[in-house]
């Protein structure tokens, strides 16, 4: 595929005040945007300030600057470890997202640092931003963790969220929160759009792989969670992954771990490469 000029758009909420850099004028008049280009799974690495165009509110720009940028990154990985993930003793839905949280651990560039929080009624910060990766990797390995018994009560992902960009204080360009689970929400003491704000403000993207709501709550507080995470995340700058399983899954296929696995590749590209304009 062959680029001449991307459009980029961005509506004004987006843009009102996107979380200044350093430098940046504190009335908002110079922003930087973080955007990823992909081509069939590629990214190309020479696309210049011709090759963009910015509108907003009607109104055409061409950048000031464009460069590429790819390296180690700092990644908060959010692990939904509530209640709604017990699909009535089924292991296969707690299986997958530990081995999305594992694949990423393990396929960011070197040098990247991450940190872990389980989302539950008491959030709980599992290892904090660090470079040594292995840790993290042993603790989704290990029997305590595959078991079912580490999974209950209410979910306060908005809460788990808010936690994540503490971890990330002060932030730096790139930073990214990774959300593994089925959306529920139901026990934060922070609202959606405190949450939001904070995102915007600190300019963290939140990504997220969207897990099915068990079969006998597929009518509740997880469909709808769902969806609005995926909002959530969309309006970071994120992108958003929904896994299609079909109902009352048991066995976690190869094919399976292959989808899972394609995800993480593009996930962790995301996350490592893009331009800032």
């Amino acid at each position: 595929m062959r680029f001449s000029r991307l459009l980029v758009r961005f509506c004004g909420v987006f843009l009102a005040c996107i979380g200044l850099s350093r430098g940046q004028s504190a009335d908002c008049l110079e922003r930087t945007l973080i955007v990823n280009v992909t081509d069939h799974a590629l990214q190309p690495t020479d696309l210049s300030r011709e090759n963009f165009e910015v509108t907003y509110r009607g109104h055409s720009l061409t950048p000031e600057s464009v460069y590429y940028t790819e390296g180690p990154r700092r990644v908060m990985i959010l692990v939904d470890v509530s209640g709604s993930m017990n699909d009535r003793g089924n292991f296969a839905k707690w299986k997958i997202a530990r081995m999305a949280a594992l694949d990423l651990v393990s396929t960011l560039p070197p040098g990247s640092k991450v940190g872990l929080i389980t989302i539950a009624t008491k959030n709980k910060t599992q290892f904090p931003l660090s470079k040594d990766r292995q840790i993290i990797a042993d603790w989704l390995e290990r029997e305590e963790t595959r078991g079912l018994d580490l999974l209950g009560g209410k979910t306060a992902l908005y809460d788990a969220i808010e936690s994540a960009l503490t971890q990330l204080q002060p932030h730096e360009p790139g930073d990214v929160i990774y959300v593994i689970g089925d959306g529920g929400e139901n026990a934060s003491n922070s609202r959606r759009s405190e949450v939001e704000e904070a995102l915007r403000k600190s300019q963290v993207r939140l990504f997220t792989l969207i897990l099915p709501p068990n079969v006998t709550n597929s009518a509740t507080v997880e469909v709808a969670g769902g969806h609005q995470l995926a909002s959530l995340s969309s309006s970071s700058g994120g992108f958003v992954e929904t896994l299609g399983l079909p109902p009352g899954l048991r066995i976690v296929n190869e094919r399976l771990k292959q989808e899972i696995r394609l995800h993480t590749v593009r996930l962790a590209l995301q996350i490592s490469a893009f331009y800032a304009i």
